[in-house]
């Protein structure tokens, strides 16, 4: 009797470690299931956000590129001092808001299926913005776009998106070589990522002549680069102490930067 008592307690006991564990596998199959759902929703999101940062990011490129070559064409080679008109930087500025309108409506059209609503905006006054004629010069453009798309639960996703390229010319660096001169400047773009692609063909440098007290070109012999975003050129032009230089810069991306500066 004791024999049997002891049989059915044992079975009892085996019998509950055997439902824990299949509770046990059922919650782990449960859980694993969650997070699989949730990696699949996850990932249409993120590949969506990822495709929309680096669409506005070549869209912003493209508007700034535009609107530094509007603003160069009103250079007045004219004069002791370099001088854009600001006529140039508001059509760059409306060319470069159209662009992102257009950009916007485009993209609101390529995501309708997924209840898509886009909304960019400025982060500052302006779209672009171009400091140039200075040692340290950049041109930039700054946007906030904002993203709904209800299909896939993505509510008020925000990103501040940003471009540039900033030239910042070692004055330090010039140097004399017979009837040329030297020097080494700093190419970077946004999030001080370097610029290690520029041409010879990508940079034009030119100089005021006292004499005939108009802007003249000088060519540019070579450009080397050194790397981490640093460029040598050359180009020929005497040098001259108290020289006025402007150099233009621009990237792969179209967009110009104009240094300027006065020989030491």
């Amino acid at each position: 009797m004791k024999n049997g008592g002891s049989r059915a307690g044992q079975f009892i006991v085996i019998t509950a470690i055997i439902i824990g564990m299949v509770a046990m596998a059922t919650a782990i199959l449960i859980y694993e299931t969650q997070v699989y759902e949730q990696h699949f929703r996850y990932q249409p999101y993120q590949d969506v956000t990822i495709d929309l940062e680096n669409d506005v990011k070549r869209a912003l490129a493209c508007s700034l590129a535009n609107a530094t070559i509007w603003y160069n064409k009103t250079w007045a080679p004219l004069g002791a001092l370099p001088n854009w008109n600001s006529a140039g930087f508001d059509k760059g500025e409306r060319n470069a808001r159209q662009y992102m309108q257009q950009w916007r409506l485009t993209a609101i059209n390529a995501f309708a299926g997924l209840g898509a609503n886009l909304v960019v905006s400025n982060i500052s006054r302006n779209l672009v913005n171009m400091a140039w004629a200075k040692q340290d010069s950049m041109s930039s453009a700054n946007a906030t776009i904002m993203v709904n798309m209800t299909t896939i639960g993505m509510f008020s996703w925000q990103r501040n998106i940003s471009v540039a390229l900033r030239v910042t010319v070692n004055m330090s660096s010039i140097t004399s070589s017979g009837s040329c001169t030297n020097l080494t400047f700093r190419a970077l773009e946004e999030n001080q990522q370097i610029v290690n692609d520029l041409p010879n063909t990508s940079i034009k440098v030119s100089f005021y002549d006292t004499v005939s007290g108009k802007w003249k070109n000088a060519s540019v012999n070579f450009c080397y680069y050194y790397g981490n975003g640093v460029y040598s050129i050359e180009f020929n032009k005497t040098y001259t102490k108290g020289l006025q230089i402007v150099m233009w810069v621009q990237d792969r991306r179209g967009i110009l930067v104009a240094a300027g500066f006065t020989l030491p």
